[in-house]
């Protein structure tokens, strides 16, 4: 090869590896962006979680004092009337 062609094929090469870096730096920022995007899906998970927890907390709070209620009335009917 001439020191002509070795220019022209180094410039060729330089320009697909110029097209490789901007490739690469996109993905870079995609992957970045990705990672926050799943950070902030994270979040809202660890905060539906939450959320879910404290109901669940709060419906069986709310059952148990039904069924305390219910056994409660249940053992005055057992009882004997002293009328």
């Amino acid at each position: 090869m001439t020191a002509d062609e070795n220019q022209q094929l180094f410039e060729f090469i330089g320009k697909k590896f110029d097209v490789l870096d901007q490739r690469l730096t996109r993905v870079e920022v995609l992957h970045e962006e990705h990672g926050h995007r799943f950070e902030i899906v994270e979040e809202g998970l660890t905060a539906f979680r939450e959320q879910v927890d404290r109901r669940f907390e709060q419906v069986g709070a709310e059952l148990r004092s039904i069924h305390s209620g219910v056994v409660t009335r249940a053992r005055r009917m057992d009882e004997p009337d002293e009328r």
